[in-house]
């Protein structure tokens, strides 16, 4: 029988704390679980819809905005592109979307403010954005003191209700995850074959952890590597800073100091902490001080930016 919004969280032992129309902002801060959903009510179960509501603009300008968009490794048309994401189509289903947030309101706000093919502020469920009217749906919400396990509790309520007609229908029926869901859990990813639909990561260069008395970005590239910062918390930006994990801090000075770094195109100049001992290492954190307020305008709740290092240059991204 194909999932409601009170079932799935029934199966998490959550509570339905309230719904808003899509793009109206949840009216909580609180840590929980966000539904989408082509229904109001969170106990009714929602007429079937067959075929899938794609918009052909919404994919024509995606194509276009995405020149490494491919479709089992070719370039596709609208058409190929409408067709392979009816293969994903869940038709009798009105959940879309299952997703967690450390702060509610921060996250659904990134989710709805970042367009399709865009990598930030929020990119997960995308395939959303290639449907028609996206604004007749709704966000379902319910406070939870452990959001990611009970993402997992939800995700795996929903796969395990979805009809056996509907899962003669997918083309990838051992992952009937929600339309929009394309991973669960972490490193599972359901088979639809669309790559590069989103902007690519920035990858930058590998530096000797080793700096100068004074602080700079470093001056001799070693080697090529991907690096991140832990999860931006709420907490984190009241507190004007960014915490920075053991692995990506050797790219970075190892002294403190401070360090002018490019966040999201904007220059600033951050105090840096590299906590690297002598009894315990800990996490390094850039502290924002009189640069919060750039901070907090250009980094929402839950992101996790890519750290880059080219010649001279320290990217958060």
């Amino acid at each position: 029988m194909p999932s409601t919004v009170e079932s799935l969280l029934a199966a998490a032992r959550l509570e339905w704390a309230g719904v808003v129309p899509w793009s109206e902002t949840i009216p909580t801060s609180d840590a929980g679980i966000y539904i989408v959903s082509r229904g109001r009510d969170q106990d009714a179960v929602v007429p079937p819809l067959n075929p899938a509501p794609i918009s052909d603009d919404a994919l024509a300008g995606w194509i276009e905005r995405r020149p490494e968009l491919r479709l089992d490794r070719e370039r596709p048309t609208v058409a190929q592109l409408r067709y392979r994401l009816n293969e994903i189509w869940l038709p009798d289903e009105g959940v879309l979307y299952i997703g967690m947030a450390s702060s509610l309101a921060s996250r659904v706000e990134a989710y709805y403010i970042t367009p399709l093919g865009a990598r930030r502020p929020h990119a997960g469920g995308h395939f959303l954005k290639t449907l028609d009217d996206v604004s007749k749906f709704y966000v379902h919400f319910a406070r939870s003191v452990d959001p990611a396990a009970s993402e997992g509790l939800l995700l795996g309520a929903f796969c395990r209700s979805v009809s056996r007609n509907t899962l003669d229908s997918l083309l990838d029926p051992d992952h009937p995850f929600p339309f929009a869901n394309l991973e669960w859990p972490q490193g599972t990813r359901k088979r639809h074959g669309i790559t590069g639909g989103r902007e690519p990561k920035r990858v930058g260069s590998r530096v000797s952890s080793r700096p100068s008395k004074r602080v700079k970005p470093p001056t001799e590239p070693i080697g090529n590597g991907s690096f991140r910062t832990q999860r931006v918390t709420e907490k984190d930006l009241e507190a004007g800073r960014i915490r920075i994990p053991r692995a990506t801090k050797e790219v970075l000075p190892g002294e403190d100091g401070e360090l002018e770094i490019h966040l999201r195109g904007t220059t600033v100049r951050v105090r840096y902490r590299s906590r690297r001992g002598p009894d315990r290492e800990r996490s390094g954190v850039l502290v924002f001080g009189s640069e919060s307020e750039a901070l907090r305008r250009l980094v929402v709740v839950d992101e996790v930016l890519e750290v880059s290092v080219s010649v001279g240059s320290v990217h958060l991204d």
